[in-house]
């Protein structure tokens, strides 16, 4: 940034600050390789002046202005944006602006579709869904469950009324994405140095967590060990305490999210082609290694074929349809079990077992799951960018004009009652699979 004026968010930022955010993410989560993933999750945690800093505005307050005291901190930042608030809007909040998406949905669908749309509340909505939607999808799975703490700040006399009311086994749903802590401590911290008129505020805490998205590796304030909780979670009410001028206490139980995993897979699968975009013509990148954006494989590790000429639509098309089928959760990505799954029972079609060999390589080092990207990779030996960038488009056509017939078809895909499919093993007459043969 300047002094006179904010600019675009280059290509070659957007890259570098990936490769860092990488180094520091310990995972194997596919999104991982990902620099516009892991750049939404940074911003995600950050404050305006925060991101301000990031990119480079160099009016901004230091990082260790009391970075450990909340009023301290508040009265600096809040110093930088009157300062700056004559110059312009520079970067909004990521962490608001996606909350008001929320809003926005719950609006248009109490204002029905036979009112005139509301332009206020549909901008923050056609601007930060796909943000919003990406960071509920990019959400992890964990063994061990995990204990999460949320304070609500401000909240209204109504509100925390409405709380106070909730009794054992009620349900709780929460549409916009919930940022908590797996630090209590914090909690207790923010209560005794930020905080005022504590009646004001609800803490909940919630228990046997076992999907959320960790954003402690990447956060700004890796001190409050961040973990989002996806859109649309549902908590089940334990107990509620209160006391005159304290905090008021609900605790919940996790019980999982409504999101439809169809929307989940398709959040993905644009952040592929979105990732994959972002790296062409790029090959000049000063940076000491190529940065893997899923694809997870460089010109030179791709295997070599001699005959590499004959990838066209009708290859894409059999390759997609094979993907869909050996991929029996939906998640758009093939599994272990999966495969070991296909090997005993689609191998006897010649298509299916040609297929299945290209991927003997990959299962039998690794037990990680396999992604699209990845798939075209080995099963398309050989294949140029070009011909890599024209499958994946015709995979993201392909989705786009076949999963509003599947969710009209299907009453599976409703978000308040999702299923995995799950391809039949009884008869071998698939109808994919003669285009295998």
């Amino acid at each position: 940034g300047r002094l006179c004026k904010p600019e675009a968010l280059d290509k070659h930022v957007l890259l570098k600050l990936g490769l860092d955010l990488k180094m520091e993410c310990d995972t194997s989560e596919n999104w991982a390789s990902s620099p516009i993933a892991l750049a939404a999750m940074l911003f995600y945690t950050q404050q305006d002046v925060d991101i301000d800093r990031a990119l480079l505005f160099p009016d901004c307050p230091s990082s260790m202005v009391a970075a450990q005291l909340f009023k301290e901190r508040k009265e600096a930042y809040d110093a930088y944006r009157t300062r700056t608030s004559a110059l312009g809007a520079r970067n909004p909040m990521l962490f608001s602006e996606v909350s008001h998406v929320a809003t926005a949905v719950l609006q248009s669908a109490l204002r029905g579709l036979q009112q005139a749309p509301d332009v206020t509340t549909e901008r923050p909505l056609q601007k930060w869904v796909k943000t919003a939607c990406l960071l509920s999808s990019c959400r992890q799975k964990f063994e061990d469950s995990k204990s999460l703490t949320r304070i609500l700040t401000n909240v209204s006399e109504r509100g925390v009324q409405e709380l106070r009311k909730k009794q054992k086994e009620d349900i709780i749903v929460c549409p916009q994405l919930l940022s908590t802590s797996s630090n209590p401590d914090y909690v207790q911290k923010y209560l005794s140095l930020g905080a005022s008129s504590l009646e004001k505020h609800v803490i909940l805490t919630i228990s046997n967590v076992t999907e959320c998205l960790d954003l402690s590796a990447v956060s700004q304030y890796p001190d409050e060990q961040e973990v989002l909780l996806p859109f649309l979670s549902v908590l089940r009410v334990q107990d509620v305490s209160f006391e005159a001028g304290q905090a008021t206490r609900v605790r919940c139980q996790f019980q999982g999210s409504m999101l439809s995993p169809r929307l989940r897979s398709a959040c993905l699968s644009d952040l592929t082609m979105a990732s994959y975009e972002l790296v062409q013509g790029l090959d000049d990148l000063p940076i000491p290694s190529p940065i893997s954006v899923s694809l997870g494989e460089s010109k030179t590790d791709r295997p070599n074929l001699r005959d590499h000429t004959q990838y066209n639509t009708k290859v894409f098309q059999t390759l997609v349809h094979a993907f869909e089928a050996l991929d029996r959760r939906g998640a758009w990505m093939i599994s272990y079990s999966d495969y070991s799954w296909a090997q005993d029972t689609l191998a006897s079609s010649v298509g299916v077992k040609r297929i299945l060999r290209k991927l003997t390589g990959h299962f039998a080092n690794s037990h990680l799951d396999l992604t699209l990207q990845k798939f075209f990779v080995l099963t398309m030996p050989g294949a140029t960018d070009s011909q890599l960038e024209r499958a994946f488009r015709w995979t993201s056509r392909y989705l786009r004009t076949t999963e509003p017939q599947r969710l009209e078809e299907s009453p599976s895909a409703s978000p308040q009652s999702p299923q995995t499919p799950v391809i039949r093993t009884t008869t071998p007459k698939h109808p994919r699979l003669r285009t295998w043969r």
